[in-house]
């Protein structure tokens, strides 16, 4: 901060600066300096100020000891650095940004946002595909306005699908030139592409012909408030993956059109606010799927039968499933052996969403999310008789602790191995398991041998001794264990007293069993969430 008197004697400096600069015809008759050319000198003035505090930041970080780094160990910490993170840092001083510059392959995952694709942005994206070379692999553009440089953008950027791997395009009109320019230019090496609409507004058709017919490698597609045209041509040939998201109304047309366009599909996710598929459906010939992700809606026409279909080694993910979804979920395997219940942060980080998983000795996956973990014990209730033949559970300790008040844990007869989720994290207003004495007990289950403590994390993550442990009392955890237990595993747990031996303990690290792992539902794939460099 600067004294009273500094400041005072900076702004009589500016006054007369200001004064002394500003030519005599800028001022009208009763001697005022006109206002365009007042703003426009201070303007020059803050540009100056910003240059010098630039010039005394790059001194300053010259002298501190992280510039004295070395340069591999500066390329390495840039290397997990989102775009405009990495644009920030050429800023540190000059040595970071002549080693950053000067490392080609750090540049080549170029993310940009813009209002309207005026000059600058052009400019822009020029320079960043200098930057690299002129051979980005992965491009990211935002944009919400054309203007008249559109045409001159899709020139530019249709000269790097040369050597592109992923693009992701979020566009407002299917008219843009930049738009059509780019998506009908051969991509030789391009393996996903995203296309984003935003959501509620015209639903965007995408151009026929795709990338000319050319994207030998191109095996994932998704595309938001997007659809194919009915002839797509041969650019899709080679797609295995493919997902509408965000649709206004999915009619059978959409379905069919990426059924035909993908005839090597194997994962398909259905995602609209309504649909409007008849019961009866004309001739279709559901496809053999690997997967399949549905928003609401699998009980009639189409979508079902492509699930009746499938039959084994096939993944069935739903989003707020239906009445009629839940009945086909519970009937995929013919025994079900593996269940996982474990509760989720919502995407805004107000509350949990719940989350059930079934696997058969078919092969089969079942997946079903809600945003209200509650649901989940209807759906639960819903199958139980379903349930019995379960012998491996995994399941939040909030969902166990409601099961056991609700007294349905008692028909799991079956179950062999237990595995607890438990968390640091404050879960309310679901309640928790370990925090006081088992007042509710477990049913006597005699096949229960083996009951498993893990932490949440380690489950997401994949059994990582660096993250946080989450400690529990064992006097408490001694409670409310089931009287068969014989083995009690931890795995990111700890107990505050470590010599018990009854039952016996065996801490878990990174020796778990891949199908022991906490699988996430994941009926939808996220969308770019790079922090963009806003141009």
């Amino acid at each position: 901060m600067l004294l009273k008197e500094h400041r005072e004697e900076l702004q009589a400096f500016m006054n007369s600066f200001v004064k002394r600069t500003i030519p005599v015809m800028a001022h009208n008759a009763d001697g005022l300096a006109s206002d365009y050319v007042l703003d426009a000198h201070l303007d020059a003035v803050m540009h100056i100020a910003s240059a010098a505090l630039d010039r005394f930041c790059y001194e300053r970080n010259s002298l501190v000891p992280i510039n004295r780094l070395p340069v591999e160990v500066i390329l390495h910490v840039a290397s997990f650095l989102p775009y405009a993170a990495l644009s920030a840092a050429t800023h540190v001083c000059k040595q970071w940004k002549r080693i950053l510059n000067d490392a080609r392959c750090l540049w080549d995952d170029i993310t940009l946002s813009t209002a309207a694709l005026g000059p600058a942005t052009v400019t822009a994206v020029e320079a960043a595909f200098k930057q690299c070379g002129g051979n980005p692999s992965v491009l990211c553009l935002q944009w919400s306005y054309c203007t008249m440089d559109c045409p001159r953008l899709g020139d530019i950027v249709s000269t790097t699908l040369h050597s592109l791997a992923h693009l992701c395009l979020s566009v407002t009109t299917a008219s843009c030139p930049a738009f059509i320019g780019i998506l009908t230019s051969p991509a030789p090496v391009l393996r996903t592409l995203t296309l984003i609409s935003p959501s509620g507004g015209p639903v965007i058709q995408l151009p026929c012909d795709l990338f000319n017919g050319i994207a030998p490698k191109l095996s994932a597609v998704y595309l938001s408030n997007i659809v194919l045209p009915a002839q797509a041509g041969s650019a899709l040939h080679g797609v295995t993956e493919f997902a509408y998201f965000d649709l206004t109304l999915m009619t059978v047309l959409d379905i069919e059109h990426a059924l035909a366009a993908c005839p090597k599909l194997e994962y398909l996710t259905l995602g609209a606010r309504e649909y409007e598929i008849p019961s009866s459906p004309r001739m279709f010939e559901p496809p053999q799927l690997r997967g399949l992700g549905v928003v609401g809606i699998v009980d009639r026409g189409i979508v079902e039968r492509i699930v009746r279909r499938n039959t084994s080694n096939f993944a069935l993910h739903l989003l707020w499933p239906t009445p009629m979804s839940r009945a086909l979920a519970f009937c995929r395997s013919s025994t079900i052996k593996r269940v996982y219940v474990f509760l989720t942060p919502a995407a805004d980080n107000q509350g949990y969403s719940g989350s059930l998983i079934l696997t058969g000795d078919d092969d089969n996956t079942v997946a079903l999310e809600y945003d209200w973990a509650y649901s989940i014990l209807d759906l639960i209730g819903d199958g139980m008789s379903q349930l019995e033949t379960v012998e491996t559970l995994t399941i939040s300790d909030s969902i166990l602790a409601m099961l056991l008040a609700s007294g349905r844990m008692g028909r799991l007869r079956s179950l062999h191995t237990l595995t607890i989720l438990v968390t640091n994290d404050a879960l309310a207003p679901y309640p928790r398991m370990f925090c006081f004495d088992g007042e509710t007990r477990f049913p006597e289950w005699e096949t229960l041998h083996t009951v498993r403590l893990a932490s949440s994390e380690q489950y997401v993550n994949g059994f990582q001794p660096e993250h946080d442990a989450v400690l529990l009392s064992t006097r408490i955890v001694r409670s409310w264990l089931p009287t068969s237990t014989k083995t009690l595993l931890l795995c990111g747990v700890r107990l505050d007293d470590a010599t018990i031996t009854d039952p016996v303990i065996e801490y878990e690290w990174d020796r778990a069993e891949p199908g022991e792992r906490h699988l996430l539902a994941g009926w939808h794939v996220g969308f770019p969430t790079i922090e963009a460099l806003r141009v």
